[in-house]
């Protein structure tokens, strides 16, 4: 569904800058200073869409933005320890699950730059991803279809995530999901996704 003109959502109106206040300004002005620069601006100025939202509630939004940066590789001061194909497979293997077609054509892009074929693509949005891609991004997506379906591993499957993935990469995916799935939760809640 298109927004309706001066719509975030067909839920919240789009927040301008004349109308926001300290703690808003604020949360903007860490955004733009931040990698994602002006691209966090919507053509009429108010900030894009998630962002916007999170306006709502600056001081929680700007620490969900920076946990944002640090799954994604993008905070100098916290590197990833998941390769970029690796991540943007589970980032678009939680957002497709979820609907969240934002996200999605944000990061099915980054995907493929990183080397994830179009039909492993394809597979990965279907939730096949696990039966095609080669490891540990076959086993990553395991575990991540897993967490989608059951928010748990039994102590078999851990042991097998262990072996090919190792903690470090276990527990970096476990919050690289869990950050998406809140991120997907917060388009569905809001109904953020339109079609553009």
């Amino acid at each position: 569904m298109k927004r309706p003109s001066g719509q975030l959502s067909r839920r919240l109106a789009a927040l301008h800058p004349e109308v926001w206040d300290a703690e808003q300004s604020a949360f903007a002005e860490t955004l733009v200073r931040g990698p994602r620069g002006r691209s966090v601006y919507a053509e009429d100025g108010s900030l894009f869409v998630l962002f916007d939202a999170l306006l709502r509630a600056p001081g929680a939004g700007d620490r969900l933005q920076a946990l944002g940066l640090a799954v994604q590789g993008l905070d100098a001061g916290a590197p990833t320890a998941l390769p970029l194909a690796l991540r943007e497979a589970v980032i678009c293997a939680v957002v497709a699950h979820r609907g969240c077609a934002t996200e999605l054509r944000t990061h099915a892009p980054k995907a493929r730059a990183a080397g994830i074929t179009a039909d492993e693509l394809a597979a990965i949005e279907e939730g096949r991803g696990a039966e095609v891609l080669p490891q540990p991004i076959a086993a990553a997506l395991g575990l991540t279809g897993r967490l989608l379906d059951q928010d748990t591993l039994t102590d078999t499957e851990y042991d097998a995530f262990r072996t090919v993935l190792g903690e470090q990469a276990i527990v970096a995916i476990v919050i690289l999901v869990g950050y998406y799935e809140l991120v997907s939760a917060l388009f569905r809640t809001f109904a953020l996704d339109s079609e553009d």
